[in-house]
């Protein structure tokens, strides 16, 4: 994965997240799907955001409610190695159809125990608003 590519995430008719790239001038069918079948909610946003570690690797991470009835947030990332799919330390259970935003963590916005992984804010069920913020642990609420 290199820098000269943009993505494209978006959802098909039957909820599943898909992704197309652009390199060079020409659009193509990305490997999300092939490679995890990845399957939100219907009311499902998604947000994503590309890291750069220190040795100049790109990263992305890109979180969606998922498919289960719970509405949790689920993450995917793509790195050399592929795709991949995991939990981001989030204080489950969102709001259903919350709007979802992943900022790079930098200071005053870092999880105390990673500073490499993006920031995540959404809504709670109770209306609060709450992140990924602080030690990793059940999000803090705003």
């Amino acid at each position: 994965m290199g820098c000269d590519k943009r993505y494209l995430f978006y959802v098909d008719c039957n909820n599943y997240i898909r992704d197309v790239y652009e390199d060079s001038g020409r659009w193509y069918c990305g490997c999300l799907h092939s490679s995890l079948e990845l399957k939100c909610a219907p009311y499902s946003k998604l947000a994503a955001v590309k890291v750069t570690n220190a040795a100049g690797a790109d990263f992305i991470f890109l979180y969606y409610q998922n498919a289960d009835g719970s509405g949790n947030i689920q993450m995917a990332g793509l790195s050399h190695e592929g795709w991949t799919c995991g939990e981001p330390p989030l204080c489950d259970p969102p709001l259903w159809g919350t709007a979802i935003t992943a900022v790079l963590a930098e200071p005053g916005i870092e999880l105390a125990s990673d500073t490499h992984n993006p920031v995540v804010f959404f809504q709670k069920t109770t209306l609060e608003l709450c992140s990924s913020q602080e030690d990793g642990t059940p999000g803090k609420a705003l």
